[in-house]
């Protein structure tokens, strides 16, 4: 289920200079399925949920949920891990568990 996604993830995560193992995350969030909500209400390949997703420039209305656009939400997350990375000081293993 990765191979449509892994390219743009890694050349996203090359471009912004980031880790490349951050692109297993959605093998652990989503098993790389774009359509999969979970019982909590995050949806997508990076299971944001809504108030996240919307923090993070996600439009997420009655016709459109951009926390399943694979493209957008790979953006917004790379966005929120970075931003994680900065809170904990630079450590990507408290981004990640974040």
């Amino acid at each position: 289920r990765a191979r449509p996604y892994l390219h743009l993830i890694a050349g996203e995560l090359e471009q912004r200079d980031l880790p490349g193992e951050l692109a297993l995350l959605p093998v652990l969030e989503s098993g790389y399925r774009t359509d999969v909500v979970s019982p909590y209400g995050a949806a997508g390949l990076w299971q944001f949920m809504g108030g996240t997703g919307n923090k993070f420039g996600l439009e997420i209305d009655r016709w459109y949920d951009g926390r399943l656009d694979a493209v957008r939400s790979t953006g917004a997350a790379l966005n929120y891990l970075n931003a994680l990375h900065d809170r904990f000081d630079g450590d990507w293993l408290l981004a990640v568990a974040a």
